[in-house]
């Protein structure tokens, strides 16, 4: 069996597009209200909201951490497509961002 190099430069490729996506889109929508809209969304139990945004994240730790085991003598490469799979995905969002006018 091969490592997941692929699956892993995917994960990090898509999970760190969305997360700057998020931080582009909150930061435009909600400008510097991040605290009272943390308190006012567990206070009003949209617990769903949090839970649907953070899922992701979750799932991309899971993705990462699971190479680890059978294959310890190749982390530094599965780290490192881990970091290339970021790196070429926040450049891709920065681009469409520039070029596309998303927010």
């Amino acid at each position: 069996m091969r490592p997941p190099y692929p699956l892993v430069f995917a994960s990090s490729f898509s999970v760190l597009s969305f997360e700057l996506l998020l931080i582009r889109i909150f930061s435009i929508r909600l400008s510097c209200h991040y605290a009272s809209l943390i308190i006012s969304l567990s206070m009003a139990g949209l617990v769903l909201f949090i839970v649907l945004c953070a899922f992701p994240f979750f799932l991309y730790g899971v993705i990462i951490s699971l190479p680890s085991q059978p294959w310890e003598e190749r982390a530094n490469k599965i780290y490192a497509s881990n970091l290339l799979g970021g790196a070429v995905g926040l450049l891709v969002v920065v681009v469409l961002m520039n070029y596309v006018m998303v927010v």
